[in-house]
C-alpha cells in the first residue's frame, strides 16, 4: 500500500495485520514501524501488530484479536 509491503490486509475492513519478529524491537525499525503505521491511518487503515511467536504458539488469541478489532471498526 503506497510505499509498504503489508504482510496481510483487508480492504472491505481496511484493516492491516503486521506479523513482527524479533528485527521490530531494533531501535530504527521501531521508529520506521511507527511512521508506517502513522501513514496507514492517516489513509484510514487499523493496523494491528502482532508478534510472530504469538501467531506460532497463541494462534487462538491471535484470531481473537483479529475478530476484536473487525467488531471495534465496525461499531
Amino acid at each position: 500500500m503506497g510505499p509498504y509491503i503489508l504482510d496481510f490486509y483487508c480492504a472491505k475492513q481496511e484493516l492491516a495485520v503486521e506479523v513482527d519478529g524479533l528485527i521490530h524491537g531494533d531501535a530504527d525499525q521501531v521508529r520506521h514501524d511507527e511512521r508506517r503505521t502513522i501513514w496507514l491511518e492517516e489513509k484510514g487503515v487499523s493496523v494491528l501488530r502482532v508478534a510472530s511467536c504469538d501467531v506460532r504458539d497463541d494462534i487462538e488469541g491471535v484470531l481473537n484479536a483479529i475478530r476484536n478489532r473487525v467488531l471495534k471498526r465496525q461499531a
